[in-house]
């Protein structure tokens, strides 16, 4: 099947998520003998597996080229029907949209989902459960399961993925068929922000990097660094692999801060710092985190980029994807959990410790089915205004819904799995006042990171990004009767690329606002105003988060002696009810982890010189050279820095 799915399609891929950059190797499959874990690693082998499209494809091919079958005659509970060719078709349908879905064309996401919910629904199987037919074999039936499970998550429904995932793993026979429906599984309790599940889903997939990831979201350094040590087959004592050495260095580097030795600028001994050099070729981010621990940075102490993220076609956009992908890492510092949950994000914002100063810029919510009550209230009260409902943990638009008034109540505000946020919709005006009628929101990029001192610094972009939606707006009272698309701007989901453009080009059309410096003050003092919101049951600012479950009260004073600059982009919807009144920026949401990788024109422009500015200002106030990351250049003319600092007060 690899042969001939290389003959027909090309060389094969795999489809195995990119690599954490932290690592080093590629992750270690091997099982632990330690029988303290609940869950036993599974022991994965190699060579590394084609892609599951590439595999489905093979499938299909195989069958009809070599003059099999890939359906036959199964046990009850498979799925099938009385036509094995008019199956097949269906099955290689499914496939080639999902892969369109995938590579060209976004908008037939929901095409590709509603083919696999054809082909694989509860109804169908227990009716051709009734009598005798040519039915899907269980190998192949897994991997069906397992790619509709993909693409529910491509679609935002991870809940849903999961029954996928699930349903495969019951029906696989051997591991080799479940793999790619484990990692799956994993990545989808992640995107939840289920850390313990998920923790546990990539431990039984053998992923450690996956595992790791997971504990540090939580900041559970004891239990990852126990799992690294014991990954590596060495104590906790020395040595051990790059996240073992990362780890120590961290817990260390607080314990001496909390000792009176300073913040940040804790060097590491000289095991940590023996640890890195051996590390330092594999990536940009060790590269980094070798010269922070022995503030390296002179001339003849060049950086050394590996050769798997230089580019010769583009000089360094090597460089630039690899500092992306440490945006996503797993030293990423977990209280951000708060800002990325929209859910406790919206409950922060509305304390009475804080809702004074966010009233002004924060749409009015509800979180259902809790606050149900005050929600009917409210709708019925203000019978022109149209309400989103949003997932907390809905990411690129994904999980957005609008809510429709002629919908069931006892349905809409029954019990759900998990709580969804009702908040007001927010129509800017000048977009009816210049007849374009397009929703858009505002991308301001917000970075921040922790100085020498141990002090959290806050940076907000001078450039960014205005995504407008892909379809025009229905100017009804309530806008119950406009589809999703008219009103989400995510460019990924909805394929609208070209749909964005940077600010300068908007300062020059005419939906922009009058006064665009007005509109920058007002951006910046509600970046200002939620980092130094309150946390309830916390006298500290917002660099004390300690909502999500810590180890200990420093655990996010951890992250700070790493120096790695957090990139967040802050969605902005600005709000108008009449034409001749200021439009006011309202907060909508905070992407943790947002798409810094260029799509071309304008975007590819604002996100390079945020991403280099970042590292940049990182680099100089640490006393480090940028180049040890690779960015081609340094420069002390602050007025091509795009980044202003805030003055958290």
């Amino acid at each position: 099947k690899l042969a001939l799915a290389n003959a027909v399609c090309g060389t094969a891929t795999t489809a195995r998520p990119p690599h954490n950059p932290v690592t080093t190797t590629t992750p270690s499959r091997r099982r632990r003998a330690n029988r303290e874990r609940e869950t036993p690693r599974r022991k994965k082998m190699y060579p590394p597996p084609i892609s599951l499209r590439l595999a489905m494809i093979a499938l299909v091919l195989s069958e009809r080229l070599l003059g099999a079958t890939c359906l036959g005659t199964s046990p009850p509970g498979s799925t099938g029907t009385n036509d094995p060719q008019q199956l097949q078709n269906q099955i290689r349908n499914a496939i080639e949209l999902t892969t369109l879905s995938t590579t060209t064309d976004p908008s037939l996401l929901s095409s590709a989902t509603s083919a696999w919910d054809e082909l694989l629904s509860e109804p169908r199987r227990r009716q051709q459960q009734q009598q005798q037919r040519h039915r899907i074999v269980p190998s192949v039936l897994t991997l069906c399961h397992t790619l509709h499970g993909h693409t529910l998550s491509r679609a935002g429904r991870d809940r849903d993925a999961l029954k996928s995932y699930d349903e495969a793993l019951k029906i696989s026979s051997s591991n080799d068929d479940d793999d790619e429906a484990l990692t799956g599984r994993a990545n989808a309790l992640r995107r939840l922000f289920r850390y313990d599940d998920a923790a546990s889903a990539y431990r039984a997939a053998g992923d450690v990097e996956g595992e790791i990831t997971c504990l540090l979201r939580q900041g559970l350094l004891r239990r990852a660094l126990k799992t690294a040590s014991e990954e590596d087959g060495v104590g906790a004592a020395a040595g051990g692999s790059g996240f073992a050495v990362v780890l120590k260095w961290m817990m260390s580097s607080s314990s001496s801060s909390s000792n009176g030795g300073g913040g940040g600028g804790i060097t590491a001994n000289s095991v940590t710092t023996e640890g890195l050099s051996r590390h330092r070729r594999s990536s940009l981010l060790y590269e980094w985190l070798y010269r922070v621990a022995t503030r390296r940075s002179t001339a003849s102490t060049p950086a050394f980029v590996p050769s798997s993220v230089v580019s010769s076609k583009d000089g360094g956009s090597g460089t630039f994807l690899s500092l992306v992908s440490i945006n996503h890492s797993a030293f990423d510092v977990p209280h951000y959990l708060i800002l990325d949950d929209k859910i406790r994000l919206h409950r922060l914002l509305t304390h009475p410790l804080n809702n004074e100063r966010t009233v002004t810029f924060w749409p009015r919510g509800f979180v259902l089915p809790e606050e149900k009550e005050a929600f009917r209230r409210y709708r019925d009260d203000n019978p022109r205004k149209g309400f989103i409902v949003k997932d907390p943990a809905g990411y690129g638009s994904h999980g957005n819904r609008i809510y429709r008034r002629d919908d069931d109540d006892d349905t809409f505000l029954g019990e759900r799995e998990q709580s969804v946020l009702c908040q007001e919709l927010i129509l800017p005006s000048s977009s009816r006042r210049h007849g374009t009628n397009r929703q858009f929101s505002l991308r301001v990029y917000v970075v921040t990171f922790y100085d020498a001192r141990g002090d959290l610094r806050v940076y907000v972009a001078r450039n960014g990004l205005v995504k407008y939606a892909s379809t025009p707006r229905n100017d009804d009272d309530d806008n119950s009767n406009n589809d999703i698309s008219s009103i989400a701007t995510n460019s990924a989901q909805y394929g609208n690329e070209d749909n964005q453009i940077d600010w300068d080009v908007w300062k020059t059309r005419k939906d922009c606002v009058d006064d665009f410096e007005g509109l920058w003050e007002d951006l910046k003092s509600i970046v200002r105003v939620v980092m130094t919101c309150r946390h309830p049951g916390e006298e500290g600012d917002a660099a004390y988060w300690h909502e999500c479950r810590m180890e200990d009260a420093t655990a996010s004073r951890h992250f700070g002696p790493l120096h790695i600059p957090k990139i967040m982009g802050w969605d902005v919807l600005l709000d108008g009810t009449s034409d001749g009144e200021q439009q006011r920026p309202m907060l909508i949401e905070v992407n943790r982890f947002p798409g810094l990788e260029p799509r071309g024109g304008q975007d590819d422009n604002v996100k390079r010189q945020v991403v280099g500015d970042a590292w940049r200002v990182v680099a100089k106030e640490i006393g480090l050279d940028p180049r040890v990351v690779g960015l081609p250049f340094n420069y002390d003319d602050e007025k091509k820095n795009c980044l202003e600092e805030l003055n958290l007060g």
